[in-house]
């Protein structure tokens, strides 16, 4: 019988209350829906004996005022405890916490998870390094024994490709070194399409590049065309939405392939800035990436002026195998194994 790994109700906390006993959780953004994960990460660590604060930002009332913004932030962080900044995605404070982080050079331990959508705070409050490394060598299993791979969604969304072959699979595994934060626990099952997939998205996840990031959702009618392992065509109504992107596929034909499908967590762009402070970004069930990849394993450097991270929610992957048996990895945005 398969077991529904339910992403808003994963088991485990990802930071072990005996290395962090006080944590202090900044959330900045409008959307509401942040609370109630916010208050389950919250309520993760706490069950392991921390002592956790939480502190909500919102954009409108401090954004004005750059002295009062620098003030909460100088409030908050504590010295003695793991400080973990949640912007979502679209908040206007992001980039003005991730500079004064960058500049000011808190000495405390500091995280900040600059890409978040409430679906993927679930998964990263409630995921183990070892049961996302288990979910990645599951799905690496269903796909090398595939002929083909379905994703579909209610919005719209189909695409289909050849499934992977053994060599072509990679797994990326990450740890949160106590000494040291290098990286929040990920796990990872990421495989280089090339020119072997076709259909079509309709983006009701994130778009993003190294520079910014673009919420967008399935009423914005954002639909993007793949023949060949190429994006041909993106057909929007609300064109500013897309802008940047749009511009990028017709400036570099590298941009507009598609580089990488992936399960999992994403932390390939982690940066690590100084001894106590990473930038993470998090992107929970599948995603796409854009760029011409490196033959050697998949997808590592991309050959492209600029790469798209591409991510949808809600969505059903199935494997094929050559006899047309059927094998579910998600179902409406749910890991089934």
């Amino acid at each position: 019988m398969n077991t529904v790994f339910d992403i808003n109700a994963l088991v485990n906390s990802f930071l072990p209350a005996r290395s962090f006993p006080c944590v202090n959780i900044l959330v900045a953004g409008r959307q509401k829906q942040f609370d109630d994960s916010v208050g389950i990460l919250g309520q993760s660590i706490a069950e392991q004996g921390a002592d956790v604060s939480c502190v909500r930002l919102d954009d409108e009332s401090v954004s004005a005022d750059q002295s009062k913004f620098e003030a909460v932030i100088d409030r908050f962080v504590d010295l003695t405890r793991l400080n973990l900044f949640i912007p979502q995605e679209d908040s206007l404070l992001r980039p003005k916490i991730a500079a004064r982080l960058f500049t000011h050079r808190y000495p405390a331990r500091i995280v900040l998870m600059s890409m978040m959508t409430p679906e993927s705070l679930h998964l990263a409050a409630k995921a183990t390094p070892e049961l996302l490394d288990c979910l990645g060598k599951k799905i690496s299993q269903l796909l090398v024994g595939s002929c083909k791979l379905l994703i579909t969604s209610k919005q719209g969304t189909h695409l289909e490709c050849c499934a992977p072959t053994p060599e072509m699979l990679s797994l990326l595994t990450g740890h949160f070194d106590v000494g040291v934060i290098e990286n929040l626990p990920t796990g990872e099952i990421y495989w280089n399409p090339a020119e072997n997939i076709d259909g079509e998205i309709v983006a009701n996840g994130l778009i993003r590049n190294r520079l910014s990031t673009t919420r967008v959702s399935a009423d914005q009618n954002i639909r993007i065309i793949i023949k060949g392992g190429r994006i041909v065509a993106i057909e929007s109504q609300s064109g500013h939405h897309v802008g940047s992107f749009l511009g990028a596929i017709r400036d570099d034909e590298n941009t507009a392939r598609i580089g990488k499908l992936s399960f999992g967590l994403n932390t390939i762009n982690s940066v690590r800035l100084g001894e106590n402070l990473v930038c993470d970004e998090k992107v929970a069930g599948f995603h796409i990436v854009t760029g011409t990849p490196c033959p050697h394993r998949g997808v590592i450097p991309y050959f492209s002026k600029d790469r798209f991270w591409i991510q949808m929610e809600g969505l059903t992957c199935k494997a094929v195998t050559p006899d047309g048996q059927e094998k579910i990895i998600l179902k409406d945005g749910r890991f089934v194994i």
